[in-house]
């Protein structure tokens, strides 16, 4: 045991160590997690999904003041609003967005300690927990600089509302889980019929699981008043949703998706040929999926519908019990344990447990994808619950001793971070090459409508990044296929096409005598002008 003075080093040590094993260190965390999230931005300064530049481009309508254009049905709006300001003094929307998803994170570590909280986790398994809870959360916002973290975190402090304790005693919280609903909604139009079903399940177990006459009273009023702040908020969107198109409705993504699932032709309807942006300052026609859908898509077959749909349910279970597995190989048993430790409760004290009241949660997320589309980033939230439930049976396992609860606690945190820093490495400098070919055709003046022979992803990344350099671009699509040189070119005068990119790895149709750009070094893509 040292006996002479203490240096600073040893001070700091002895003081996380304290905090750690007696204590909560959350602003340790919430330091560790900003800090690392700021390094590893460097490492992702071009990473985009599909998705991503029509985001950006909305944020650009609403910073720029353009906000009819700005409006749109399928793309839910939130994260286009916290984007826009960001964007309104000259920033880097990617940048801006990594900024956002550092942010989304810090706020999902807070959310997840008080789900732990409620399911009476110590503090230093909750450090413990938190800690490794850092890379998960930034992969999910690097990795996918999308609304999917912001959706789940919002739902993540509305189910830490509804199962809290207290809510039986204060009727204004559920005021303010319709107030986490109707936002969710603005991040994710899946949120809408998912908060309607779960706070009204809930709300129904928490009345069956009170005793008290008084108690069960306030939850019928909880009921209703957090159903009335949740519609009166989302109706304002709904309502300018109205006011533009015409027609009643929360987002048109899920019917777009059911005509995708139902064609069999799927997303190929992107290599149709070209189409024109729905406003003249949108980036793309990707801009409103729906209204580029509507004139490719065949009309569904009514007879198979039903058929396909029993038969997409099924994949699409098996494809969530992939999705969760493959967040942590312990994600199952979790849910099984759980399941089994509550069996002995009676019915009225199950339905008011909060852990089945977090089983319920998890089980119930996914339903409404199941006859459309299932991918593991729609599972943020089950994910994280998930972790806090296996945490809360591994603490409650008496018959071990202190040290191998905590090993098995440090195993299962493991078994979380895999697959995020799997991601975190395959993703590093995603897109650089595509920049770079960017920076390059700026400085050769491309600008202006951009149409290309295939790869429809990476030449709607490129006209980003063209956009990006303040050139002015547009991205009109990729040529149909099978077409002639003389339907090609047909195509592009009708468009007024200036650009057209060849990728190597497509049939480039283009009659000779087209001047080509060429970068050095690069054999991936020419470009043509043609106008």
């Amino acid at each position: 045991m040292k006996t002479g003075p203490f240096t600073p080093v040893d001070r700091a040590t002895v003081f996380l160590h304290t905090r750690l094993w007696r204590g909560s260190i959350f602003p340790v965390v919430a330091v560790c997690h900003a800090v690392s999230g700021l390094l590893l931005m460097r490492l992702y300064p071009h990473h985009m999904t599909t998705d991503t530049p029509s985001y950006i481009s909305i944020a650009r309508h609403y910073a720029e003041g353009r906000f009819h254009d700005a409006v749109n049905w399928f793309w839910s709006p939130l994260i286009s609003w916290l984007l826009a300001p960001f964007l309104r003094i000259g920033m880097d929307p990617i940048s801006s967005l990594h900024l956002l998803g550092l942010m989304t994170g810090l706020a999902g570590l807070i959310g997840c300690r008080g789900i732990f909280r409620e399911l009476g986790l110590p503090e230093r398994a909750q450090n413990i927990l938190l800690l490794a809870l850092i890379p998960v959360l930034h992969a999910f916002s690097l990795v996918n600089p999308n609304p999917d973290l912001l959706a789940a975190v919002l739902l993540l402090f509305y189910v830490r509302l509804v199962i809290a304790r207290d809510y039986a005693e204060n009727p204004w919280i559920a005021a303010f889980c319709g107030l986490l609903g109707a936002l969710a909604y603005f991040a994710k139009a899946y949120a809408f019929p998912f908060f309607a079903a779960h706070f009204l399940l809930v709300n129904v177990c928490r009345h069956i699981g009170e005793r008290d006459f008084l108690r069960r009273r306030n939850v019928r009023r909880s009921c209703l008043l957090g159903l009335a702040a949740f519609l009166l908020l989302s109706s304002a969107w709904i309502g300018v949703l109205y006011a533009k198109y015409g027609r009643l409705t929360i987002s048109t993504i899920g019917e777009y998706n059911f005509r995708l699932v139902n064609d069999v032709s799927g997303v190929s309807y992107l290599s149709d040929g070209f189409a024109e942006p729905p406003v003249p300052t949108a980036l793309s026609a990707w801009e409103d999926p729906t209204q580029l859908a509507e004139a490719r898509l065949k009309p569904i077959d009514a007879s198979r519908v039903i058929e396909d749909t029993v038969s997409r349910i099924g994949r699409n279970i098996l494809n969530t019990i992939d999705a969760y597995q493959a967040g942590s190989v312990f994600a199952m048993a979790s849910l099984a344990l759980t399941a089994i430790g509550l069996i002995g409760l009676s019915p009225r004290a199950m339905l008011g447990n909060a852990r089945f009241l977090v089983l319920l949660t998890v089980l119930l997320l996914p339903a409404g994808y199941l006859p459309l589309l299932m991918n593991r980033r729609y599972l943020y939230i089950g994910l994280l619950l998930i972790y806090a439930l296996g945490g809360s049976l591994l603490l409650g396992v008496t018959t071990w001793s202190s040290r191998r609860r905590t090993a098995a606690l440090f195993i299962l945190c493991f078994s979380f971070m895999l697959l995020p820093l799997r991601d975190l490495r395959a993703n590093v400098h995603f897109n650089r090459e595509i920049y770079e070919l960017a920076t390059f055709f700026a400085a050769q003046g491309v600008q202006g409508r951009i149409a290309s022979n295939g790869s429809y992803d990476r030449s709607l990344f490129l006209t980003h990044f063209l956009a990006g350099e303040r050139k002015g671009a547009a991205f009109l699509g990729v040529s149909r296929s099978g077409a002639s040189a003389g339907e090609l070119e047909d195509a592009l005068r009708r468009h007024a096409i200036d650009y057209y990119l060849c990728w190597a790895q497509h049939s480039c149709d283009l009659r000779p005598g087209f001047p080509a750009i060429v970068p050095g070094g690069h054999s991936v893509v020419r470009v043509y002008r043609v106008r």
